[in-house]
């Protein structure tokens, strides 16, 4: 039985008062202050006798938390992983859930947007064309009954739309497009301009302006509108066509004159009024592709975040993690909306093959690296107002 030590001391070297003749020496296990205390083999440890000195007791570390654990800080979680708050009110303060410190995937640089692999890709009907009663090349066919032999040279005046039509979208030959880097470009002989046999069509397959929509009759080849042949003054569109839009002309007020390439367009006064992958460039009053830009307050107002910037005309938004982008699909940290962080700024992943690319609008196009120069970016008319 363990000898308490309050009575050790009590009785150390005072025979008489203990009952005995000898001091009763601690054994092993029981208390003590100096060895002195303990029986012969045996030594005081932190007030114990014991045989041997006891070894040092080792903590067991409690294990790293997993992708999805709770954290205090990001020394919780396994390699690789950091400590991210959970939303407000989901629990303790100062309480974290471990997820990926970077997603490990890198953007591709490409987007679906090319119109073309090849020539033969450009000769499709464009929605944009397309009325009540037409939906297609073989639409038009039945329009034009036994009409088609005779389009390319004498079609009927009050077919001659429908003619050009037919020989631009349907029946092309091997000189009627070209596929230049993934845009198609017009290339047949003209003698006029308009939507007319022998004339410069204003639009691609994929309902994009084409740039030579006017007929040089000196060289009979369709080339990009002059300026100096074209509108100056937003009033000069009055009563002018609609450059991407051949059933429309500009009513008074109701159009925007681009100086460089001498065209009218719609204006806008909001995004609604822009047709969808389109934003209001509200300086300009014209609808440009999403995510083109002059100016930051652009940027922010578009992408609905103040640290949006403008960076080679285009919007970006700041980063320093892929969680500055968006979550990563973990519970609690939003859903993953496809965006990395890439050179300091958040970045669309892009597509990886032509099959990832689903129709929009009606338009199936194919992935490929973008091609077109900063500052020159697409621009439209508006659909509404």
């Amino acid at each position: 039985m363990k000898v308490r030590l309050s009575v050790v001391l009590a009785c150390l070297w005072v025979v008489s008062a203990c009952g005995g003749d000898e001091v009763r020496l601690s054994k092993s296990g029981e208390s003590c202050l100096t060895s002195a205390d303990c029986k012969k083999g045996l030594a005081c440890f932190a007030q114990t006798c014991l045989a041997n000195a006891p070894s040092e007791v080792t903590a067991t570390p409690a294990p790293l938390s997993k992708r999805g654990e709770t954290c205090n800080s990001s020394t919780d979680c396994e390699s690789g992983l950091v400590c991210l708050p959970l939303a407000t009110g989901a629990g303790a303060a100062g309480l974290g859930r471990c997820d990926f410190e970077d997603y490990g995937l890198t953007p591709t640089n490409k987007v679906c947007w090319a119109e073309c692999r090849e020539a033969a890709d450009c000769c499709e009907l464009p929605t944009s064309v397309m009325g009540e009663n037409l939906r297609s090349c073989a639409d038009l066919m039945d329009t034009l009954g036994d009409s088609p032999a005779s389009c390319e040279t004498s079609a009927p005046p009050d077919l001659a739309r429908e003619c050009f039509l037919y020989k631009t979208y349907c029946d092309c030959g091997a000189s009627t497009w070209s596929c230049d880097s993934g845009t198609c470009s017009y290339t047949k002989a003209c003698e006029r301009n308009g939507e007319a046999v022998k004339g410069c069509p204003l639009v691609t397959r994929a309902d994009r302006a084409t740039p030579t929509a006017t007929c040089d009759v000196v060289t009979n080849t369709c080339v990009a509108v002059a300026a100096v042949d074209g509108c100056r003054t937003d009033a000069e569109c009055d009563g002018d066509p609609v450059a991407d839009d051949a059933t429309d002309s500009c009513t008074q007020g109701e159009c925007v004159c681009i100086t460089k390439l001498g065209a009218c367009y719609r204006r806008c006064d909001n995004t609604l009024d822009c047709a969808r992958g389109f934003d209001c460039d509200l300086s300009k009053k014209i609808c440009v592709a999403t995510g083109s830009c002059d100016t930051d307050e652009f940027c922010a107002r578009t992408m609905n975040d103040v640290t949006a910037t403008c960076v080679e005309h285009t919007c970006r938004l700041p980063c320093a993690t892929d969680h500055d982008c968006n979550g990563s699909g973990l519970a609690g940290t939003g859903s993953f909306a496809g965006l990395v962080c890439e050179n300091g700024y958040c970045q669309d992943l892009g597509c990886s093959s032509d099959a990832e690319c689903a129709v929009a609008d009606g338009v199936k196009l194919f992935c490929d690296l973008v091609t077109a120069t900063p500052g020159e970016a697409a621009i439209s008319s508006a659909i509404t107002d």
